[in-house]
């Protein structure tokens, strides 16, 4: 399943994709510049929200907002 990531932080995220989500359903985000697992915890059409099982580190965040 493919998806966008339209905001990043440390503790969660706001996606959007073509596959409906429900609060509650885990999802992972496997990229090659990231990798973290979170839960929904809203959603609202095509886009919803994650909070991530753990935080990631100011390094890992830092890289990925910093990304060209």
């Amino acid at each position: 399943m493919r998806g966008h990531l339209l905001d990043l932080s440390a503790t969660g995220a706001l996606c959007h994709s073509d596959m409906p989500f429900r609060a509650g359903d885990r999802v992972l985000i496997d990229a090659d510049c990231l990798g973290v697992a979170g839960r929904v915890v809203w959603s609202g059409g095509k886009r919803f929200g994650l909070h991530f099982e753990a935080a990631l580190p100011a390094s890992v965040l830092d890289r990925v907002l910093h990304q060209s």
